[in-house]
C-alpha cells in the first residue's frame, strides 16, 4: 500500500470500515461528493480532514500515519503510537 496515492488510501480505508462515501461524509461533516472528489484526487483535503477521516474511521496511530503517506518501520511504531495518542489526548 505505500505506493498508493491518497485518494486510493482513504479510499481503501473507507471500504475496509465498510462505509459508503456518503456516511464517512456525514460522520466528518463534509459537504456531499468530497470524499468522491478526494478518492479521485480532484482535491487534496487538510490535514484537519485527514485526522477527522481517521477519527470516524477508527484507524490505529500506524494507520493513520499511513493515511498520511508516512512510511513506518517497526522500530518506529511504538514512537508513532504515542505521539498520536498525545495529539489525541487518548
Amino acid at each position: 500500500m505505500n505506493k498508493t496515492n491518497l485518494g486510493q488510501r482513504i479510499k481503501y480505508f473507507r471500504k475496509r470500515s465498510k462505509l459508503s462515501q456518503m456516511e464517512l461524509e456525514l460522520r466528518i461533516n463534509a459537504s456531499f461528493g468530497s470524499v468522491s472528489r478526494m478518492e479521485n484526487g480532484i482535491t487534496n483535503p487538510t490535514k484537519e480532514t485527514l485526522f477527522s477521516i481517521a477519527e470516524a474511521l477508527e484507524l490505529s496511530a500506524v494507520e493513520t500515519a499511513t493515511l498520511f503517506g508516512i512510511n513506518i518501520s517497526e522500530e518506529n511504531t511504538d514512537f508513532i503510537t504515542e505521539l498520536f495518542d498525545n495529539i489525541f489526548q487518548v
